[in-house]
């Protein structure tokens, strides 16, 4: 195995969502931060013999390509927040979403020697955590997709990332 280029960032599920909305003439913030009981979340791999397993229990969150005999196998996570307690005719002002690194024990953190720009698509279509793989991915959609800049340390966060246009009704 020759792995020529690889990225990948790790974050742990301590990702905070933070929406202020405006439902006619009062403002409200609402905060969500799901546990790992709570939350939902998956990692989906490309790898050899890996695109029909179910990543739904993976501790990371994800997101990688590696060259292996100069065929691209990518890793992408999934992550959705229940967003019903915001009543249909709100007006979301603000959304932000932060990513906090954690690297786990043996991984080395995330490389930075290349180009390790990260994506945030908005999913499409209904998903299960306990049984989505890379072959059943859910569709997403590429408009206002999110950049996520290119990482200068081993263990960068990712705060406050503005994601409203994804979650506006």
């Amino acid at each position: 195995m020759n792995t020529l280029n690889t990225m990948w960032k790790t974050t742990i599920l301590a990702i905070s969502f933070c929406f202020i909305f405006i439902n006619t003439q009062a403002q409200t913030v609402l905060t969500l931060q799901p546990s790992a009981a709570t939350g939902k979340d998956a990692t989906l791999s490309n790898f050899p013999n890996e695109p029909t397993l179910n990543f739904g229990n993976n501790a990371e969150f994800i997101s990688e390509s590696s060259s292996i005999n100069f065929n691209s196998h990518p890793k992408r996570s999934l992550i959705q927040f229940d967003l019903s307690s915001i009543p249909a005719n709100a007006t979301v002002i603000s959304a932000y979403l932060s990513f906090y690194a954690y690297n786990l024990p043996g991984t080395g953190g995330h490389l930075v020697l290349n180009n390790n720009t990260g994506y945030l698509f908005k999913v499409t279509q209904p998903w299960n955590e306990s049984t989505v793989t890379w072959s059943t991915q859910p569709t997403y959609s590429t408009a206002d997709t999110v950049i996520l800049g290119i990482s200068d340390s081993s263990n960068q966060n990712y705060l406050n990332v503005d994601v409203r246009n994804q979650i506006q009704k």
